[in-house]
């Protein structure tokens, strides 16, 4: 354990470096692996489409082929006037804007929006020295 704020600066900036390369390595591993299973997907999904059926039954196990729908937000304004209409909200996942909240606050005397449970929490912040 650190015995001076240098000590624990310096252990902090050497740990987060270790944390960095760690991250770096597991990544560049992940995206070999990743890039591979896409092309194993790819060939089952060509394959199935060939032979016309949606799963594979082998001793080494069962590759299915299903549908996952992916939405995005195409023109805000219209689904916020089409949210407004139906009273559809479920449409929107539960996650607020931090950003929001905080402008919210900032100009309603600290206070959150109704609803909203909102604290602050102090965090380290650690920089290398400027050369």
């Amino acid at each position: 354990m650190a015995k001076t704020i240098d000590d624990a600066v310096r252990d902090f900036l050497a740990i987060r470096d270790e944390r960095e390369k760690l991250k770096r390595e597991y990544e560049e591993k992940d995206k070999r692996l990743t890039d591979i299973a896409a092309k194993i997907e790819a060939f089952i999904l060509r394959k199935s489409h060939e032979v016309g059926v949606t799963s594979f039954k082998t001793p080494a196990g069962t590759a299915g082929i299903r549908q996952n729908l992916r939405a995005a937000i195409g023109d805000s304004a219209e689904l916020r006037k089409w949210v407004l209409e139906t009273g559809t909200l479920e449409v929107f996942q539960s996650r607020l804007s931090s950003t929001t909240i905080k402008a919210y606050m900032e100009e309603h005397g600290g206070n959150p929006p109704p609803g909203v449970s909102a604290t602050f929490e102090n965090v380290v912040s650690i920089a290398r020295p400027r050369s």
